[in-house]
């Protein structure tokens, strides 16, 4: 913020601080809203680190008091944020998965599941030392 003069300082904090971090929130839950998957994982994500940086803002300005433990709220926050992103991650991963091992027209296991399953249970023969079968 030192970048600009004085009086575009407070402007440029109110946008940075006030209206980014509500524009990306707002977003995030619309497209929760609409069903687009995973998007609750980011909207906890982005929600949980505004508030807490929120909070964090307003204790360094003296507008709320300083309580113990409020140092470790944007680390805090900052380890949910990347938890819930990674939860999102993970589950369009597992979703991507499923898509490509089903046929797109019939939903019927393509080759690429049939050559999986076959070596799990391969796998599983081995070390059963049972029959099997195709």
């Amino acid at each position: 913020m030192n970048l600009f003069a004085n009086p575009l300082t407070p402007l440029y904090g109110i946008v940075l601080v006030g209206l980014g971090p509500l524009f990306s929130t707002i977003v995030s839950i619309v497209f929760w809203i609409k069903g687009t998957p995973n998007a609750k994982y980011f909207a906890i994500g982005w929600i949980i680190g505004h508030l807490t940086s929120e909070v964090d803002l307003l204790r360094v300005l003296g507008m709320i008091p300083w309580i113990p433990g409020t140092v470790y709220l944007i680390p805090a926050a900052m380890i949910s944020a990347i938890i819930f992103f990674s939860i999102a991650i993970i589950e369009q991963s597992r979703e991507y998965r499923e898509h490509a091992d089903k046929d797109g027209l019939t939903g019927i296991a393509n080759r690429r599941y049939f050559d999986a399953a076959l070596s799990s249970e391969w796998n599983r023969h081995l070390r059963s030392r049972r029959s099997l079968a195709v």
